[in-house]
């Protein structure tokens, strides 16, 4: 038995990394990150569309790939090693899986459809450490969040992040200093890391 990636995800996984390779180089990405070039990262988010990325997971019959998660690993990992700043397991992978599996018959067909032509874009954000409430839309209001990463791609990851900024006693077993001088941050934090794990 075989427990690699097969012909076709081996040729999905260097298409995506050949086109980072020739369209992101590292200035761009740093741009890109700086929110100082949102064109760029405009092209190479279509770019990355055209390739197929956005339709892994969506079924064939609503005009998807209708592959699997390897197929969505492999591309997560070219992304990865092509250290590109755009959405993936949000809008790409989380967001078909919760509609496969959450979503009524009418609802699935009207989303995959939607999605696979690229008419919308989804982002999944979970709250109560993945209770029962999703929230499928746009990421919170967040004082000094860059405009690349406004878009429903990030809900899940901002709201992630600001679930773990209020901590709750009940998580935590552990005081985590609140105020800070700019110069102990990085020490603190690895002071932390070092009394914590």
């Amino acid at each position: 038995m075989y427990f690699g990636l097969s012909e076709d995800q081996i040729f999905f996984q260097d298409n995506v990394k050949k086109f980072l390779e020739d369209n992101a180089p590292l200035d761009a990405v740093k741009k890109i990150t700086e929110g100082a070039d949102l064109s760029t990262k405009n092209e190479l988010h279509l770019g990355l569309i055209n390739l197929g990325i956005n339709n892994i997971l969506i079924p064939e019959e609503n005009g998807g790939l209708g592959l699997d998660l390897l197929f969505a690993s492999a591309v997560s990992q070219s992304l990865g090693e092509g250290i590109a700043t755009l959405p993936f397991v949000g809008p790409y992978v989380i967001a078909p899986i919760a509609i496969k599996y959450g979503a009524s018959d009418s609802q699935k067909e009207k989303l995959f459809n939607e999605m696979s032509q690229n008419l919308i874009n989804c982002g999944v954000g979970f709250s109560e450490y993945f209770g029962s409430r999703i929230r499928i839309g746009r990421p919170m209001r967040v004082q000094g969040l860059p405009q690349a990463l406004q878009g429903s791609q990030f809900s899940a990851i901002i709201g992630l992040a600001i679930e773990i900024s209020n901590l709750q006693d009940e998580v935590w077993d552990f005081e985590i200093p609140t105020i800070l001088e700019p110069g102990q941050r990085l020490k603190s934090a690895v002071n932390w890391l070092k009394e914590n794990w």
